[in-house]
């Protein structure tokens, strides 16, 4: 038996699958929305919807972007001729973000053989 209005309960349950989101958590983060106006809660579910409908792979570092190449890629300063491979592609920003390092192509190591294969079509020779 739940103690929270079935919305509450519902919004809970949803939290909870988050990574890293549990119970208290949940609670926390359920009661904050709750607490907040509801223009708050209006921009962070349009910004959820937002992120899931434009977002999407690189074409070419399978990278998250928002057009067809990622910022990485689409910078003509980058040194295309270096790939470095990274475990998923929220590393790109943790471990690289710094715009002073120059390399070129990102890849999702998850993805390695189309990766490898989309990357050597498209890297300068």
């Amino acid at each position: 038996m739940s103690y929270y209005a079935e919305p509450i309960t519902r919004l809970l349950e949803e939290l909870e699958r988050l990574p890293g989101i549990g119970p208290k958590s949940a609670q926390r983060l359920a009661f904050h929305i709750l607490k907040g106006d509801d223009a708050a809660a209006g921009r962070l579910a349009d910004a959820i919807v937002e992120v899931k409908q434009r977002i999407h792979f690189c074409s070419r570092c399978f990278n998250f972007a928002a057009d067809d190449l990622c910022e990485y890629c689409a910078d003509p300063q980058r040194d295309g001729s270096v790939i470095v491979v990274v475990e998923e592609p929220r590393d790109v920003g943790r471990s690289f973000g710094n715009r002073s390092i120059r390399v070129g192509a990102f890849a999702d190591a998850g993805r390695t053989a189309m990766v490898i294969e989309s990357l050597c079509t498209s890297m300068p020779r």
